[in-house]
C-alpha cells in the first residue's frame, strides 16, 4: 500500500479523532468539574507507567521487525508469535505490580485506579504494532474510528454527573479492550503455526534488541506523564486538570504529524534495510515539509486564539488552561522535529543505543525543573517543564543526526511556510481584537486565517501546496 493511501486512512481517522473531543471534551469539564478532570489525570498518569511495563517497547520495536520480514509468511509468523509471548508475559507481570500498587493507595483513589488499570489488560491484546510493519493502516483506522464512535455515544448516554467519573473512565478505557481485541481476527490470513517453534534463545534475542528500545520508550513515556504525577504529588488536583486539558489540546493537534511517523516508519526501515538510504533519507526531508506545513500555522492559531479556544472549549472556570496551552504550543515545532529525527530515520537504522540518552536527557530535565518550579507555579511550571524536557531531547537528536541530515534543506524547505505563517499571524492578532468570544467568531477567525495562509503558499509557490492544488483543480476539470 503506498505512502498516500496509508497517510489518508491516518488522516481520516485523525480527523475523527480531532472531532470527537470537540465534541465531548466541553460536554466533561462541565458535566465532571475540574477536581475530577484533575482526579482522572492524577490517576492514568500513574497507571500509564505500569503500561509502559507491560508493552515493553514492543510497539515501535514489532512494528520495525515485521517491516524488515513481511515478505517471508513463515519468518513473520515467527516474529509475531514470539513478540506476543514476550508481551503476554510482561503485560502479566505489569497487571500484579499495579494491583501491589493500588493497595496502598487512599481508598477514595483505589475505584479510579481499578477502572484505568483495564488500560494495562489491553496490552496484552494489542498487534496494531504488527499491522502497521504490514503497512496496512487501512484496518487500523477503521477500527479506531469505530471505537471511537461507540466511546462518544456511551459518554452522552451514561455519564450525566459529577458521580460519573468511574462510568467515565471505564468507557474510554473499556474502549481502548475492545478495540484492541477487534484487530485479532484479520490476522488469520497472514500468521501460519506451520513450521513455529518456540526456541526460548530466539525470544531473549528479541528481549536483548528490545531493550535499547524499551529503555527508550520508558523515558520518553515517564516524562511525558509526569507533569500530572508531579503536580498530584507537589500542588493540588485542581492544577492537574489545567495542565492535563491543555496537554490534551496539543495532542490532538501533534496526532496530525505523528501520523506521519506511523506511516513512514515502515517505508523507510524497509529503505534502509535494502541499503537504499537515499530514498529513505528523500522520506525524511518530505516528511520535514509536510510536518511543517500542517503544524505551523496550528502554532499560531494556539498563540493568538488559545483564550478563545479555552473559554469556548472548556468554560470561564478553566481560563488558567490558555497559559498552559500557549507555553506548550511551542511543542507543536519542538515534538514533530524531534520524532522524524528518533523515531523516522535513527531508529530504523538501528541506532537504539545513542537514541534512548535523548529521553533520559528530557527525564533528568523534567525531575530537575518540576521539582524547582512546580511548588512555586502550578500548571505553568508544569507546562515549561514539559517544554524545555522536549527541546534538550530534540537538541541531542538534532546531534545525533548532522552527519546523516542535510539541516540547511530542512530549514531552507520551511523559508515560504514560515513567511506564509508570519502573514497568518499578523492577520489574525489584527483580526482578533475586532471579533466578540462567540463560537461563531472563533470559528470565522480560524477559517479567514487558514484560508490567508494557503493562499500565501500559493502565491509563494510552495512546491507541495501548488501540486495539491493543481490536482484539485484537474480533477474537478475531468
Amino acid at each position: 500500500m503506498s505512502i498516500k493511501k496509508n497517510y489518508f486512512y491516518n488522516f481520516s481517522y485523525t480527523i475523527v479523532n480531532l472531532l470527537v473531543p470537540i465534541v465531548t471534551m466541553p460536554y466533561i469539564t462541565r458535566v465532571l468539574g475540574d477536581n475530577n478532570i484533575g482526579i482522572n489525570g492524577f490517576t492514568n498518569s500513574i497507571t500509564m507507567y505500569f503500561v509502559f511495563i507491560g508493552s515493553l517497547g514492543i510497539s515501535i520495536y514489532g512494528n520495525r521487525e515485521v517491516a524488515r520480514v513481511k515478505d517471508d509468511k513463515y519468518k513473520l509468523s515467527e516474529v509475531f508469535i514470539d513478540l506476543n509471548i514476550i508481551q503476554l508475559m510482561m503485560a502479566g507481570l505489569s497487571i500484579i505490580l499495579f494491583l501491589i500498587f493500588v493497595y496502598f493507595q487512599k481508598a477514595d483513589l483505589r475505584v479510579c485506579f481499578y477502572a484505568q488499570g483495564l488500560l494495562i489488560l489491553s496490552v496484552i491484546f494489542d498487534i496494531s504494532w504488527y499491522f502497521q510493519g504490514l503497512e496496512d493502516f487501512k484496518k487500523i483506522s477503521i477500527r479506531n474510528m469505530i471505537i471511537r464512535i461507540i466511546n462518544v455515544s456511551l459518554i452522552f448516554s451514561l455519564v450525566k454527573n459529577e458521580h460519573s467519573l468511574v462510568i467515565y473512565i471505564i468507557i474510554t478505557t473499556g474502549c481502548t479492550v475492545i478495540g484492541q481485541v477487534f484487530m485479532w481476527p484479520f490476522i488469520k490470513n497472514t500468521i501460519t503455526l506451520e513450521k513455529y517453534h518456540f526456541e526460548h534463545k530466539r525470544v531473549i534475542v528479541h528481549l536483548k534488541k528490545n531493550s535499547q528500545l524499551l529503555m527508550l520508550q520508558v523515558f520518553i513515556q515517564i516524562y511525558m506523564y509526569l507533569g500530572s504525577t508531579l503536580l498530584g504529588y507537589l500542588s493540588t488536583i485542581a492544577q492537574v486538570a489545567y495542565y492535563t486539558l491543555a496537554i490534551k489540546i496539543i495532542g490532538i493537534l501533534l496526532s496530525l504529524s505523528n501520523i506521519l511517523n506511523a506511516v513512514i516508519m515502515p517505508r523507510v526501515s524497509n529503505l534502509i534495510s535494502k541499503d537504499k538510504l537515499i530514498e529513505a533519507k528523500e522520506c525524511i526531508y518530505k516528511s520535514f515539509k509536510a510536518t511543517f506545513i500542517v503544524n505551523f500555522p496550528l502554532l499560531v492559531i494556539i498563540l493568538v486564539l488559545g483564550k478563545r479556544i479555552v473559554i469556548w472549549y472548556f468554560g470561564m472556570s478553566f481560563l488558567p488552561v490558555t497559559a498552559n496551552l500557549q507555553i506548550l504550543a511551542l511543542n507543536l515545532f519542538i515534538i514533530p522535529f524531534g520524532g522524524i529525527i528518533g523515531i523516522q530515520l535513527l531508529i530504523p537504522m538501528g541506532k537504539e543505543r545513542a537514541v534512548k540518552y535523548s529521553p533520559l536527557l528530557g527525564l533528568i530535565t523534567n525531575v530537575i525543573l518540576g521539582v524547582l518550579i512546580i511548588p512555586h507555579f502550578g500548571s505553568k511550571g508544569a507546562s515549561i517543564t514539559t517544554l524545555c524536557t522536549e527541546f534538550v531531547g530534540t537538541i541531542y537528536g538534532v546531534f545525533l543526526a548532522k552527519k546523516i541530515l542535510n539541516y540547511y534543506r530542512v530549514f531552507s524547505d520551511a523559508k515560504k511556510i514560515l513567511i506564509a505563517s508570519f502573514i497568518m499571524l499578523v492577520v489574525c492578532a489584527i483580526l482578533e481584537k475586532l471579533f466578540n468570544y462567540s463560537m461563531i467568531s472563533l470559528f470565522i477567525l480560524v477559517v479567514i486565517s487558514m484560508v490567508v495562509y494557503i493562499g500565501m503558499l500559493i502565491v509563494l509557490k510552495e512546491d507541495v501546496v501548488v501540486k495539491s492544488f493543481k490536482k484539485i483543480l484537474w480533477r474537478q476539470n475531468v
